[in-house]
């Protein structure tokens, strides 16, 4: 202050109250501070801590559920007859993300914001992951390479299930760490409080009895919320740990901690359990033609109607993907189990609204019953599934109860397939028969078709209709179509240097073989090796092949014909039959299917249509095979409507390539003479 001209300067003393406090007080209060400031940047960097602890935790805890997607991914694609670029595309991301996420845990990962680092503790629990990661990531690169089996799914699986196992010790362990660094920091905190509490005690109890009162609040305040935060967290993370986070269902852990309780307890009560599996019907359709939102929200929808179609007691879960499971408590009784069961039918089969659409999404029941179809959880888990897969091949929106025979069944078509696979592999057992065809205009046999036949080493002759679709639903049916057509080149080979039995072969061709990739190749590939005259080859394709794709048809049709190989269009008038794409695809001959030849004679309709086939053939300028014929009025009755030739029992039954070539020459003597 100034007093004249002097200018007055006040020294900060004890005894100058307006500069109190001075001296010891002055440090005393930059001790305060040092300690607020200390204990505010710890509390901000175990903030930061913690909230990594959070992202890690989340992080390991969607593991598991990336493994879910990974097998659903891979079973779709071992079920498509082929892939499409969209499942293979799917598959490709959930297992990168799920490979980064791994590799992010333990090694640390910026866009993820994963530090790495592990514990010691969790650096070994990582290590006992390893094996089933590396499995799942295996077996999916062979999905993505497209050599998946129904062994490779169910080994996806289990694989995934080991994985599950060791995250959940992961998760649990992260927790744990993250708790005590939590604990430590309450203690750090009480210290740092205790030593502000004693300074302050030496700041004039007036002086700084307001502030010591706001830091504390301010303090408390500090604490109850980080404390609430932590137990935000830990709650979420329990939650997740046991629910579906899409459906707020029960999750897969939870399910089998609920099922083998039920269990415990139907047996000491003598009650019954009954294990329900649902599967949506064709449910991928929505995701990849719709939207995985709206795909997303159907679930949701699912697992409102699942719970209100059952008691409050009884549990509902969502196993992952399209897959939902329910467990029932009660008395026994078989029929209370079914009219659960067709009451969730209906009720899923209304409708869902998508905002203007109106989507069906159907679901297939199997049905597992404690302790009539197993005495323990994995055995009613796996009646239950076998049940559900009956009611898919029984034409979906259905259900279907346990029983031993689909037991029995599904382990005679997994050894059927193990062997039909090894036969493949040896090349044993299988060969061609062959049926002539008949030349109505020369009365002469200008071709056959190559018939598979398996002599199976236990079975004897298993005849097509009882492994050909087992190899349709696998990935067999590629490498078996492909040995029939080389085989078949190769006979074909083996009698071109007798003029007289210069045949045109011709080999059925199924629809998953004929949209695979490098058909086309193939096919040149085995022209080239057996040197077979492109000409005396013949394909044989249904209109649904055809009709399945018709641009991909169109242009694997041209690529063939330029090759010189003829195509032949079987069973023709039974499914798509359209001038449309008849004028447009570059096929060859059609084959008059034998539903209507077998009647041709007594029935009109039958006649008309096979008259109006080899008309339609005459018009186009192609080839008409009517296949079938058994009696000689139906060869008379073609031959009038002008059918260009015939193949069935009345010519010849297929016969193996030694009685076919002892045939021929039969025959050809009888013409001779």
């Amino acid at each position: 202050m100034r007093a004249g001209n002097k200018t007055v300067e006040r020294e900060w003393s004890a005894n100058s109250p307006p500069n109190k406090p001075a001296g010891s007080y002055i440090l005393g209060l930059g001790l305060i501070g040092l300690l607020a400031i200390v204990s505010s940047i710890i509390v901000s960097r175990e903030l930061a801590v913690q909230t990594r602890d959070v992202r890690i935790v989340n992080s390991a805890s969607d593991q598991p559920g990336l493994t879910y997607e990974i097998t659903q991914a891979v079973d779709t694609i071992h079920r498509a007859e082929t892939p499409t670029t969209e499942d293979l595309a799917a598959l490709e991301s959930v297992l990168d993300r799920f490979v980064a996420v791994h590799l992010g845990l333990r090694f640390g990962d910026s866009e993820l914001g994963l530090p790495g680092q592990p514990s010691s503790e969790n650096e070994r629990l990582f290590g006992l992951a390893d094996a089933p990661f590396k499995s799942i990531v295996a077996l999916s690169r062979e999905a993505l390479e497209g050599s998946t089996s129904n062994q490779g799914v169910q080994a996806v699986a289990t694989s995934g299930d080991a994985f599950r196992a060791r995250m959940d010790a992961i998760v649990f362990q992260y927790q744990l760490e993250a708790e005590q660094r939590a604990t430590n920091l309450q203690r750090l905190e009480f210290g740092l409080l205790s030593a502000s509490l004693l300074l302050l005690m030496f700041e004039g109890l007036f002086l700084f009895r307001p502030a010591v009162r706001r830091n504390t609040r301010k303090w408390q305040e500090a604490r109850n919320r980080h404390a609430a935060e932590r137990e935000r967290d830990r709650a979420r993370l329990e939650y997740l740990a046991q629910f579906d986070a899409l459906t707020g269902l029960p999750n897969r852990i939870l399910f089998r901690d609920r099922l083998d309780q039920a269990l415990a307890r139907a047996a000491r009560e003598e009650r019954w359990v009954t294990l329900l599996h649902v599967d949506l019907d064709n449910f991928n359709v929505v995701n990849d033609e719709i939207s995985h939102e709206v795909g997303d929200a159907v679930l949701v929808e699912v697992g409102k109607r699942l719970t209100g179609a059952v008691r409050e007691s009884d549990t509902v879960a969502h196993l992952g993907g399209d897959e939902f499971t329910v467990i029932l408590e009660g008395d026994r009784e078989v029929d209370g189990a079914e009219r659960v069961a067709q009451k969730i039918i209906t009720e899923l089969a209304t409708p869902h609204q998508a905002g203007d659409l109106k989507l069906y999404v159907t679901a297939s029941l199997g049905v597992a019953i404690y302790p009539i179809d197993g005495q323990g959880a994995d055995e009613l888990l796996r009646g239950a599934d076998l049940a559900m897969t009956a009611a898919k091949r029984a034409g979906r929106n259905s259900y279907r109860l346990f029983t031993s025979d689909l037991r029995q069944n599904s382990s005679e078509r997994l050894a059927l397939v193990t062997s039909l696979r090894q036969a493949i592999e040896d090349n044993e057992g299988l060969s061609l028969w062959y049926q002539p065809k008949l030349d109505l205009a020369t009365g002469a046999i200008f071709g056959a078709e190559a018939l598979l036949r398996w002599q199976h080493p236990e079975r004897g002759m298993v005849m097509p209709g009882d492994f050909i679709p087992l190899a349709e639903e696998t990935d067999l049916i590629i490498p078996l179509g492909q040995w029939v057509i080389e085989e078949a080149c190769r006979q074909s080979q083996r009698w071109s240097g007798d003029n007289d039995k210069d045949l045109v072969l011709s080999v059925n061709v199924s629809p998953r073989q004929f949209h695979h990739d490098g058909f086309v190749e193939s096919i040149s590939a085995v022209l080239e090796r057996t040197r077979m005259d492109p000409t005396n080859l013949e394909l044989e394709l249904t209109e649904g092949t055809l009709i399945r794709d018709l641009d991909q048809a169109f242009d694997t049709l041209n690529r063939l014909r330029e090759i010189g190989v003829r195509i032949s269009i079987d069973d023709f008038g039974t499914g798509y039959s359209s001038l449309s794409y008849l004028k447009r695809l570059p096929i060859d001959i059609l084959k008059i299917d034998r539903s209507f030849v077998d009647d041709i004679t007594s029935n009109s309709d039958d006649a008309a249509i096979s008259e109006a086939i080899i008309s339609l053939g005459q018009t186009l300028n192609l080839h008409v095979i009517a296949e079938g014929v058994e009696t000689s009025a139906q060869q008379e009755m073609l031959t009038a409507m002008g059918c260009n030739s015939l193949q069935g029992y009345y010519i010849s039954p297929p016969l193996p390539v030694g009685e076919f070539e002892g045939w021929l020459a039969g025959l050809q003597g009888r013409l001779a003479s």
